[in-house]
């Protein structure tokens, strides 16, 4: 869902079928954040919080590949986004 509703293409995912029927997971999934203008929509329309917006803003690359954040720079402690859950789960 959110890869559908970004603005600037800047998620991909690629799902793979699971042993359970009308479930699937993410082989891959990418946010690009040169592409990305931080509207939230992604945010917006997770049905499970797996992408929370961060206080992080100032990002700074020398490559573009160093932009592109897999599953591996995503993944953070949930202690980390507590005060953005908190919100999220009040404005909803």
């Amino acid at each position: 869902m959110c890869s559908r509703v970004c603005p600037a293409l800047a998620i991909e995912v690629q799902a793979s079928e699971t042993e359970k029927e009308k479930e699937r997971y993410p082989v891959k999934f990418e946010i690009n954040m040169v592409r990305c203008i931080f509207c939230g929509f992604c945010e917006e329309v997770c049905p499970e919080e797996a992408i929370i917006m961060s206080k992080d803003f100032e990002l700074v690359f020398n490559s573009q590949e160093e932009a592109i954040f897999g599953k591996d720079k995503l993944l953070v402690p949930r202690q980390k986004l507590e005060s953005r859950l908190k919100y999220l789960k009040e404005s909803r």
